[in-house]
């Protein structure tokens, strides 16, 4: 089960300078954010970078990243029961199929932790206006609007890259998300 939550609300800004984010928690007095958050995913399974601008055989950046190049990042922790794992996973595979061919995607990977019952994504775009088209786009959307009560909670943010950056790591990923939420 992959479980991809909004990797932006476009129409919300946030003070924490280029990065925009957003946190869900559908209500759920056992849910705390950052006790989920700190769980330890010594088990998160992540396949390489995989999209145009990765070679497909490694996973390896093919050139350096173009200047305003956008990162986006989620993560979700699913409801214990198999109804709720079912839902997430049906949904995340329509998105990762619909993800995988929208222009302006440069690259994508994802996480999967059983132990923290987490999901994660990061996905680098050309631009802004490709990562919104995507996000607000109708398996996206359609996504979030059936699955989310399946989730105890979930996050994301994006910020913009620099010209020649390497692609994000896993930690950059987690380290910009603790940043927004205690921001909050």
């Amino acid at each position: 089960m992959l479980f991809c939550a909004a990797a932006c609300d476009p129409n919300r800004n946030d003070d924490a300078g280029d990065a925009d984010a957003s946190t869900g928690e559908v209500a759920d007095e056992e849910t705390d954010l950052a006790v989920l958050a700190a769980c330890d995913e010594n088990d998160l399974n992540t396949p390489p970078f995989m999209g145009p601008a990765f070679d497909p055989e490694t996973g390896a950046l093919l050139e350096p990243l173009p200047e305003g190049h956008i990162v986006a990042t989620t993560a979700g922790w699913s409801r214990a029961d198999e109804a709720a794992r079912q839902l997430l996973g049906d949904h995340s595979n329509l998105v990762i199929v619909d993800l995988m061919t929208h222009e302006g995607l440069l690259g994508a990977t994802f996480g999967e932790s059983e132990g923290c019952g987490s999901a994660r994504t990061l996905t680098i775009w050309r631009d802004e206006a490709s990562l919104v088209k995507f996000a607000a786009g109708p398996v996206h959307v359609t996504a979030i609007r059936e699955a989310l009560d399946a989730t105890r909670a979930w996050e994301t943010t994006h910020w913009t890259g620099v010209a020649g950056a390497e692609a994000p790591t896993w930690d950059e990923a987690r380290a910009r998300l603790a940043a927004v939420r205690v921001s909050r």
